[in-house]
């Protein structure tokens, strides 16, 4: 894979989603991971080994093993298979992997306390998350939507071009086998989502009749390219809910769907299409809820009195 890669574009030529390889990414942190050694040399070229991402599981026996392979080498050793009968015989390990990195030794094994803490089965070693990182195969993804900058002037022609929208994300450690499949499953979900903004709630359109106001309806155009609505936009009653009246199942709907939205707010990772979703569901916003109400732009002086917040909601609606 080189250093971009177009995964796929959506039929209509506006969205693209592409895989870029993450120049900084961090060491990978994989907590309660099969044991890990890196193993190097010392001043005085002897085998030195310590653990690295030791966290999450039983710690005893780590100097042990270090000291097992700063007395009899590392793996390119011709006492290495002494190290390994050690820790077969004294840590009921079932299984070792070995890889260097051109610098250093990498092991990674299974001893039974570890196995037994995180209730892994025998021959549960992996370090490719790890080795990721050390090749610098280590992705992310970004939707991209492509749009055109106009002119005033005739003798400039207008100009297209693909910009970064807000869906993106990084981490992803290898781009090969289980975690490649994933990559691009997550990248390709990312996409299906991108010419929608309210994609969910067109897909439970069924249940939330009365969810969108007028306001909604004009947002959605906007989002648009030429003010084209989606599609499933005008199927919805666009009479804006009483916040005061016995739930139905579409409020019902619409109280789950803020709570999600509760939830990206305090992980701060809520997106701007989301702010102007929360915006327009301030109707089913409890009063008193300065959380979703400072968020959804409600003033302050309307945020703990219903008559207010109704008022101010009417006026969005005008």
């Amino acid at each position: 894979m080189s250093y971009e890669e177009i995964l796929q574009t959506t039929e209509d030529g506006r969205f693209r989603v592409k895989l870029v390889a993450d120049e900084c990414p961090e060491e990978p942190y994989d907590d309660g991971q099969s044991p890990l050694l890196r193993i190097g040399r010392d001043p005085y070229d002897r085998a030195r080994a310590e653990h690295i991402m030791a966290t999450g599981r039983p710690l005893d026996a780590d100097e042990y093993v270090e000291a097992a392979v700063a007395r009899w080498g590392g793996p390119s050793s011709d006492r290495w298979p002494l190290v390994e009968t050690y820790l077969r015989a004294f840590h009921g390990v079932t299984a070792i992997e070995t890889w260097h990195s051109g610098s250093y030794w990498y092991v990674t094994y299974d001893p039974a306390a570890w196995r037994e803490h995180v209730g892994a089965p025998a021959g549960s070693v992996d370090m490719s998350s790890y080795r990721a990182w050390c090749e610098g195969d280590v992705w992310g993804y970004v939707v991209e939507k492509r749009v055109t900058w106009h002119t005033d002037d005739p003798g400039y022609p207008d100009e297209e071009r693909w910009e970064d929208t807000d869906e993106s994300c990084w981490g992803f450690y290898g781009s090969d086998g289980a975690n490649g499949k994933y990559l691009r499953e997550t990248a390709l979900e990312a996409l299906a989502y991108a010419d929608e903004p309210y994609a969910h709630m067109a897909a439970m359109h069924k249940i939330l009749p009365g969810i969108l106001n007028r306001w909604d309806r004009a947002t959605v155009a906007r989002i648009h390219d030429n003010h084209h609505a989606a599609p499933w936009a005008a199927e919805y009653d666009h009479t804006h809910p009483d916040p005061h009246a016995p739930f139905t199942t579409g409020q019902d709907a619409a109280r789950t769907r803020l709570e999600y939205l509760r939830g990206v707010l305090r992980a701060e990772q809520i997106s701007q299409g989301e702010l102007i979703e929360l915006a327009n569901l301030a109707g089913y916003i409890e009063a008193g809820d300065t959380e979703l109400l400072e968020a959804a732009g409600v003033p302050e002086s309307a945020a703990y009195d219903p008559a207010k917040l109704a008022a101010w909601i009417a006026d969005r609606k005008a």
